[in-house]
């Protein structure tokens, strides 16, 4: 018994340095942001429920401009935000809906942090 309680305080330091170990094993270095995830908007219908339907989405590398009229053409989301639930696409989605206020989705693709490029 005598012998287990000297060993108990290491047997706490070593365990508590795995936690310390373990948790920090899987965080990108010096940012919390995982990678951004630019997808690309095909459809010529500008609206809430256009904006949350997948099929108007693909995932793209491809961050230039594309021809068209000034509005949505490529969105750049933090893979970090993704649920990790279904297609790429569907996270989108679901990220989208998930959005405060009565348009979220339109709000968040409005703000001109998160366009990677318009239509022009």
């Amino acid at each position: 018994m005598k012998n287990l309680k000297n060993k108990l305080p290491l047997f706490a330091f070593l365990l508590g340095l795995a936690i310390v170990v373990s948790q920090s094993a899987f965080r990108p270095i010096g940012s919390s942001k995982l990678a951004d995830v630019i997808f690309e908007y095909n459809s010529s219908t500008y609206t809430e429920g256009a904006y949350l339907t997948d099929t108007n989405w693909e995932v793209t590398e491809d961050g230039s401009q594309c021809p068209g009229s000034g509005n949505i053409c490529k969105l750049s989301v933090d893979e970090l935000e993704l649920s990790g639930i279904g297609t790429m696409e569907e996270q989108l989605v679901e990220f989208l809906d998930n959005q405060p206020g009565t348009n979220g989705a339109t709000d968040y693709i409005e703000d001109i942090d998160h366009r990677v490029a318009d239509k022009d």
